[in-house]
């Protein structure tokens, strides 16, 4: 897809790494010679297990530099700032929902969720404090409960809630239902869809979950490094969970 507005624009971005089979082979994970999307696209990226969709994700996110090429987010590239930069303009424009929410089991859902904001400003303005309270409600969950105590339906609420807490304008997502089961799957499913509808935010998320990659109105398939597009009717198959707060 090629979009005059693109938010994104990957150039002739080509990634290798070493196989962690041979340590005297080196494989090509991404070859990708040009890839636009529209602010506020949703798309899924598919393929086996190894293909490099994590790879990918973590380029996007400036995670890890191609060996070659450049992504280009909101007019900025991203592999011509230095790597403080880039880490700042992380912070400030992505959120990541990773498979593995991560939480710290000794903290309450709402400390969670602001555990990033606190090791950023070293404080918590009221007004964030209300907001995050009022998404974790909204998505079934108590602000007061602990992380240990947590379902993992609900943990990983907590962790969506955590990278839409500021509503940065792209939400990376990597296999976030993998470990789910089929209710809280679409639950979280539709939360990434809906939180990100209401302020615009660019959705990419990998996944081997075809209720999620039905969703999308964007789909690609990595195959051997590059990735093969293809556009899908975002309703044809895919069904709602009937209760997105409380599965």
């Amino acid at each position: 897809m090629h979009s005059a507005r693109a938010a994104l624009a990957l150039r002739n971005v080509v990634n290798y790494n070493q196989s962690a089979w041979d340590s005297q082979a080196i494989l090509r994970v991404l070859d990708i010679p040009a890839l636009d999307l529209a602010q506020g696209a949703h798309v899924a990226v598919t393929g086996p297990s190894g293909c490099g969709k994590t790879t990918f994700l973590h380029v996007l996110a400036g995670l890890e530099r191609p060996t070659s090429g450049d992504v280009i987010w909101l007019s900025q590239s991203l592999y011509e700032m230095s790597e403080s930069a880039r880490d700042r303009w992380r912070a400030r424009n992505v959120g990541i929902v990773f498979q593995e929410p991560g939480l710290f089991h000794e903290l309450t859902a709402l400390e969670n969720v602001l555990v990033p904001t606190w090791l950023q400003n070293l404080w918590v303005e009221a007004r964030l404090k209300h907001h995050a309270r009022h998404l974790l409600l909204r998505v079934g969950v108590r602000p007061e409960a602990m992380g240990f105590a947590l379902s993992r339906g609900e943990a990983q609420r907590v962790g969506l809630v955590r990278a839409v807490i500021r509503q940065p304008p792209i939400l990376l997502a990597d296999e976030p239902t993998a470990s789910l089961d089929a209710a809280n799957g679409f639950a979280v499913r539709d939360l990434l869809l809906e939180l990100t509808r209401e302020y615009g935010a660019t959705l990419i998320v990998t996944t081997h979950d075809e209720n999620v990659a039905a969703a999308m109105a964007q789909r690609y398939e990595i195959r051997d490094a590059r990735l093969d597009a293809a556009i899908v009717d975002a309703t044809a198959r895919s069904e709602p969970c009937e209760s997105v707060s409380h599965p």
